[in-house]
C-alpha cells in the first residue's frame, strides 16, 4: 500500500445484535461485499485503518482488561496492544500513533413506586446489568448479566427479593402472567427462548 486512503473500501464494526458491542471487524466495498476480519469479539468499540491502510485496528475487551489487534483482509491477525484497563481505539495517524481511550462504565436498575419520591436499585450488584421489561401488575422486572459470555437472564421482584436466573440470553420481556420470560441468544444464529420464571 502507498500509506494514502484509496476511498473504495470501509472498516466498520459488526454488530448483529442490536445494543450489543459484541462483533466482528468487518470491510465493505463499494460493490457491497463484505468481509469479516475473523470470528466476533466481546466489546469491539473502536475501529480505524492502519497508515499503510492494508489492515484494520481494532479494540476490544476481554476479560479484566482490552486489546488491540490488526486485522488485514487475507486473514492475519496480530495483537498490538494488550491492558488491564478497558480502552477504545479512537483513530490512527499516518505516523502510526494510535488515539486510545480509557472508558468506564456504570449502570444502576432502579424502580421507585407511583407517588414514591424514593428509587430501589434493583441490579445485579455489576456495572453491566440492564432492564427492558417489566410486569403489567409492576411486580416483577427482567434483568439481563450482561458480565458474563452468553449473557445470563434474571427475573426479579420489585419489592426488593433476591433475583433469580431463569437461564441464558438477553431478557426481552416478561409473560403478562408472569410465568416466563422471553431471551434472545447474543450470538447468531439468533434464537428467541422463554424461559419458565417458577
Amino acid at each position: 500500500g502507498t500509506g494514502e486512503p484509496a476511498g473504495d473500501r470501509l472498516a466498520f464494526a459488526d454488530h448483529p445484535v442490536f445494543a450489543d458491542d459484541l462483533g466482528a471487524p468487518t470491510i465493505l466495498t463499494l460493490q457491497g461485499e463484505r468481509t469479516p476480519l475473523g470470528p466476533a469479539v466481546n466489546g469491539l468499540r473502536g475501529i480505524a485503518w492502519s497508515p499503510s491502510g492494508e489492515e484494520v485496528w481494532f479494540s476490544f475487551n476481554e476479560e479484566g482488561g482490552c486489546r488491540i489487534d490488526a486485522a488485514s483482509p487475507d486473514g492475519s491477525r496480530r495483537t498490538l496492544h494488550t491492558s488491564w484497563t478497558s480502552c477504545v481505539l479512537f483513530d490512527v495517524a499516518s505516523d502510526g500513533r494510535a488515539l486510545v481511550g480509557n472508558e468506564s462504565s456504570l449502570r444502576h436498575v432502579e424502580v421507585s413506586s407511583f407517588g414514591s419520591e424514593e428509587s430501589r436499585d434493583l441490579g445485579l450488584s455489576r456495572d453491566q446489568t440492564v432492564s427492558r421489561a417489566i410486569s403489567p401488575d409492576g411486580s416483577l422486572i427482567a434483568l439481563t448479566d450482561q458480565a458474563v459470555k452468553g449473557y445470563a437472564a434474571y427475573i426479579r421482584a420489585t419489592n426488593g427479593a433476591a433475583p433469580i436466573r431463569v437461564g441464558i440470553g438477553d431478557a426481552l420481556e416478561i409473560a403478562p402472567d408472569g410465568r416466563a420470560l422471553v431471551a434472545v441468544t447474543q450470538t447468531p444464529p439468533l434464537r428467541l427462548l422463554v424461559h419458565p420464571t417458577g
